[in-house]
């Protein structure tokens, strides 16, 4: 251990003498790993199973039907596009056996709907955003209750006016956030009083499918609907793809004289997978490859101070494993620097990198804590890859420089 301290001394020592070559060796890792965390913790935030939303990758949303006639050529002229309603969801796609859950929502989304709702101690009128679902959206997204519970399948079928709201907008409409259960408010777009029976944790805006301030259920007399899938382990997106496509077959048998089709996409799952890992490789090797170019630099000016400790007994190994432990020090402070770098560029511009159009939300409803974007599997990878190319960067140049005769390292010779 002592061995390793003194050697990690002389290596800082050599650092801050060859001050240039240090700083920019530095700054290539830090610049490399502040670039490639930055973009992958932006994709990973929109594409990986991250709570609220865990269940992303088995998710398929409905987002409109087509109609057309019978024995027509079902070109797009022929076609008329409608939307999801009720009525379709329980004959089609309620049935579905590749399903787990089949939520039910207002037709413009999660986040696109807001209301007013007034304060009645204050008589102030506060706007605020809702969701309406079925009782599944509780089982969709992994919402933390800390009073109450949420609405259940009987409530919704029989159209009771129940809600669950959030910490912050239990504050906001009633200056405390204990002992909510059984308040009631008042929806300037229902004119309707709803009774409180669960309060949850605030969820961030960032996550714009699961994000509301609350929740109603989905009432039983409206028709328009979306509709999201989650699909059972086990099922693939081919078996679920061709079940509803046969669900639709078998349904548009049975309508006299039109036929029905269905579009859906898979949300935010796995988009642009193969570009981000190119990207990546590329953010990667070219400045490792230009910074084995400064290195081999740089060992080919130190050619005399090589002949020199050859010459008062040093050996190759010596030599060679004082140069690697100088070239891993700069590249564990380069990594240092940029992860602290892709930290603050996170903290302080991760509304211009994660959000979506999700609408004319107030600000402070974006917050969103850094553990929940770092992740220290693609840190600990970039890393690895650094140290890699950083090894063989002074490994290749280190063994020229050491084969040569002390004579000519001294004189400086070419290697």
């Amino acid at each position: 251990m002592k061995k390793y301290r003194q050697n990690i001394k002389q290596s800082w020592k050599l650092l801050i003498r060859n001050r240039l070559f240090s700083v920019v060796s530095i700054l290539t890792t830090a610049v490399t790993i502040t670039y490639l965390m930055v973009l992958w913790m932006g994709y990973m935030f929109h594409n990986s199973n991250m709570a609220p939303e865990d269940k992303r990758d088995r998710t398929m949303q409905l987002t409109g039907l087509a109609k057309y006639k019978k024995n027509s050529e079902k070109s797009s002229a022929d076609q008329e596009y409608i939307k999801l309603n009720v009525d379709i969801v329980k004959q089609v796609i309620a049935p579905l056996k590749g399903a787990e859950l089949i939520v039910v929502n207002n037709d413009l989304g999660y986040v696109r709907s807001p209301t007013t709702i007034r304060n009645h101690s204050t008589n102030e009128r506060i706007k605020l955003w809702y969701s309406i679902a079925n009782e599944n959206v509780w089982n969709q997204f992994s919402y933390k209750f800390i009073e109450g519970r949420p609405f259940t399948k009987e409530e919704v079928e029989s159209g009771l006016n129940v809600a669950v709201i959030s910490r912050s907008t239990a504050r906001k409409l009633f200056h405390e956030t204990e002992n909510i259960v059984g308040r009631v408010i008042t929806p300037e777009f229902s004119q309707k009083t709803f009774r409180v029976v669960g309060v949850v944790e605030d969820i961030s805006a960032l996550f714009s499918d699961a994000f509301a301030q609350i929740w109603m259920p989905f009432p039983n007399n409206q028709q328009e609907c979306g509709v999201d899938i989650i699909r059972k382990q086990g099922v693939t997106k081919e078996e679920l793809e061709a079940e509803i496509i046969e669900n639709f077959v078998k349904y548009s048998q049975a309508q006299p004289t039109e036929n029905y089709k269905c579009y859906w996409n898979y949300g935010r799952a796995k988009k642009m997978q193969k570009l981000f890992i190119f990207i990546s490789l590329i953010l990667l090797i070219v400045p490792a490859v230009n910074g084995m170019g400064l290195v081999a630099s740089n060992i080919s000016e130190r050619t005399s101070e090589i002949g020199i400790r050859k010459a008062y007994g040093a050996s190759r190994v010596s030599i060679i494993r004082q140069l690697l432990y100088e070239n891993m020090l700069s590249t564990g402070i380069g990594g240092v620097i940029g992860m602290i770098c892709s930290m603050l560029i996170t903290i302080c511009f991760g509304e211009l990198l994660l959000v979506q159009n999700i609408g004319d939300v107030s600000r402070e409803l974006f917050t969103l804590s850094f553990s929940s974007l770092f992740d220290i599997r693609i840190f600990t990878l970039a890393m690895l890859f650094c140290f890699i190319f950083n090894i063989m960067s002074v490994y290749i140049p280190a063994i020229r420089a050491t084969r040569t005769s002390i004579a000519d390292a001294v004189k400086g010779g070419e290697l």
